[in-house]
């Protein structure tokens, strides 16, 4: 670990969504419990993959973009490294959070690290079991992931993932996923004690009961295994079954709705992407 003291640490993000922010809020109290401070840092203020708003209201901690007004997707990874490199060097920090490890971001962080003898933690979410692994790939990321001091994971299977390459399992910690059950608890609330006020989301003008998945429209999250359980549900459940709600958007759109018309699977509604702030809708009148 190198011996430089940890007084002010940076979460460095590609870009930040709302369930960022919730675990930065939380990540923030906490350091200040331990007499830290605690710095966000994204490095563009949009990108391509997710149409969140942009999330401008004042936070209780320094907020920083090391391209304000970019596009993730459109910046080189030349640039993008060198933008990235000079704004740690400018907020001179103590350690920083980072998630991944093979982004142009997260290199010119963990380099800008070990170059400075500052704390670099990992922030990963992946497991064995999400891609077919290659040895010679997979040496190669151990020699990048052994650099790190510390890792934050998303459980047991993503550990042991980064314990197989090597990593020291006594500095790995978990959970790195966390949702702010206390918003969404506190809005189903307030929309059940209203009564179930109209709502002009999708899906939302049918008063029957459904189910609701929300996810991005992505290979790894199984939908279509989604799609044909509910037909063996439908098929099971003649008289008055449950509706169901997709709540998302992806690459895997287009092949989900043919998937749909081709199977003649009736009561499913593709609801699009939607914002935080419309999802307590969904899961307060889920069934």
């Amino acid at each position: 670990m190198p011996p430089h003291p940890l007084r002010r640490v940076g979460v460095l993000w590609p870009r930040l969504g709302p369930y960022h922010l919730a675990r930065l809020r939380a990540a923030y109290n906490a350091f200040a419990s331990r007499g830290l401070e605690l710095v966000a840092l994204e490095t563009a203020g949009d990108d391509q993959t997710y149409a969140w708003d942009v999330e401008a209201e004042p936070e209780a901690f320094e907020r920083h973009q090391a391209f304000p007004g970019r596009v993730y997707d459109q910046i080189a990874p030349r640039e993008m490294h060198r933008g990235v490199a000079n704004l740690l060097t400018r907020l001179n920090l103590d350690g920083i959070a980072i998630t991944s490890y093979s982004t142009p971001d997260a290199q010119a962080a963990l380099r800008w690290c070990r170059r400075h003898r500052r704390t670099a933690v990992c922030m990963l979410a992946t497991k064995a079991d999400d891609t077919d692994r290659h040895w010679l790939r997979e040496l190669a990321k151990a020699q990048i992931v052994c650099q790190y001091d510390a890792a934050l994971v998303g459980g047991s299977p993503q550990r042991r993932y980064l314990a197989s390459l090597g990593f020291p399992p006594d500095r790995i910690y978990v959970p790195y996923n966390a949702v702010d059950n206390a918003f969404f608890e506190h809005r189903v609330s307030e929309i059940r004690a209203a009564g179930f006020p109209p709502s002009l989301l999708p899906g939302l003008d049918d008063p029957r009961p459904f189910f609701v998945s929300v996810n991005r429209f992505i290979s790894i999250k199984n939908l279509p295994t989604l799609l044909k359980a509910y037909i063996v549900y439908r098929n099971r459940t003649p008289e008055a079954p449950w509706r169901l709600i997709l709540v998302g958007d992806g690459p895997d759109r287009a092949m989900l709705e043919a998937l749909v018309h081709s199977k003649d699977i009736p009561g499913v509604t593709f609801a699009g992407f939607q914002q935080v702030d419309a999802l307590p809708e969904y899961y307060a009148r889920a069934g």
